[in-house]
């Protein structure tokens, strides 16, 4: 696909709008926002995604993702203990907060969160890969960019796993050992 300037996608987003396509879901149920991530609006055969391009790729766009990762990791994160008859109770010290402040030895938990925050917000989908010791504990965890997962069902099953595709090799994650942040259920 060749590059296409900011001023060709601005202008090609612009005419969809102007054409006044429907706002309505798609025949699937999954709604206008599922229409627009999955690249086509109802009632068009444009693929309008291609016609954008990658929106990492418009400086508009950077300049919002760069403010979301910088300013998402900044609020204290906590956990709470919540029962049906007494007040949410704030639990101190939980291993998920040690965790995430530090998620695995090359990286802290801002770096964590911030590419967590701008995979979900352009793309609809982060990824964690949940790193375990020889028990079988949670000790580690790893972001891993979304365009290198993809979810997998099995015959008669909801999510049989990840699929983890690194120099052109293929690794195979099960459901438990990732965590999959997602807009809807369209990617």
């Amino acid at each position: 696909m060749t590059k296409r300037s900011l001023r060709a996608r601005i202008g090609a987003a612009a005419r969809a709008f102007k054409a006044g396509l429907p706002f309505h879901g798609r025949s699937d149920g999954g709604g206008f926002l599922s229409s627009w991530r999955a690249g086509t609006l109802p009632g068009s055969a444009v693929d309008w995604e291609r016609e954008a391009g990658d929106p990492t790729e418009n400086g508009a766009v950077a300049v919002c993702l760069g403010w979301i990762g910088d300013n998402f990791p900044e609020p204290s994160l906590c956990v709470e203990r919540t029962d049906a008859e007494r007040p949410a109770e704030r639990v101190h010290g939980h291993a998920l907060l040690r965790l995430l402040e530090n998620p695995n030895p090359y990286y802290d938990g801002d770096a964590l969160l911030s590419a967590t925050a701008m995979s979900y917000a352009a793309w609809g989908n982060a990824y964690w890969y949940k790193g375990r010791n020889a028990a079988g504990r949670v000790t580690e965890l790893w972001y891993v960019p979304h365009w290198q997962v993809r979810p997998c069902w099995g015959e008669g099953e909801f999510l049989s796993g990840f699929e983890y595709r690194v120099d052109g090799v293929t690794h195979r994650w099960r459901p438990e050992d990732v965590v999959h942040f997602r807009f809807g259920f369209d990617r």
